[in-house]
């Protein structure tokens, strides 16, 4: 009698260990896919931030006037002159 209620523990046991195993492999894919989702947002963030600190960096350098021939080698009253913008 003792020795079969001992192996229905083993029993017992075995089945707990084999589910505990197939929920941690089924976390790990979670923590994957969660961790690349992170590392995609992150990139996609530093992106979006650079390009805003670019065209705002570009707009306080129109405003100021400090724009000229610096970026496109250009004198700005030979682009005015052509153009007829000002």
């Amino acid at each position: 009698m003792e020795q079969v209620r001992q192996q229905e523990q083993l029993d017992n046991i075995n089945n707990l260990t084999y589910d505990i195993k197939s929920i941690l492999a089924v976390t790990k894919k979670k923590i994957r896919y969660f961790g690349r989702a992170i590392y995609k947002d992150k990139c996609i963030m530093c992106m979006i931030v650079s390009s805003l600190l670019a065209i705002i960096i570009i707009v306080v350098l129109a405003m100021t006037g400090n724009d000229n021939d610096k970026f496109t080698g250009v004198p700005k009253d030979t682009i005015t002159e052509e153009t007829g913008w000002e």
